[in-house]
């Protein structure tokens, strides 16, 4: 299913969201960024995958 790998972008990146929070909390600021470029570049994946731009300048689910 087409969706199935829509959910595995999500899953990813709110697991990078959460060690993005995990990392600062404990000062850690380069892994904070390190996890903040993977959960980001999930989302644009997913994006990219699913999404297209409409004429009217809009997105819509591919």
């Amino acid at each position: 299913m087409k969706a199935d790998d829509a959910v595995l972008f999500a899953k990813t990146a709110g697991s990078e969201f959460e060690n993005v929070s995990k990392h600062a909390a404990a000062g850690h600021w380069e892994e904070a960024t390190a996890s903040f470029k993977k959960a980001t570049a999930n989302c644009a994946g997913c994006h990219t995958a699913h999404r297209e731009k409409a004429a009217d300048g809009s997105w819509k689910v591919k």
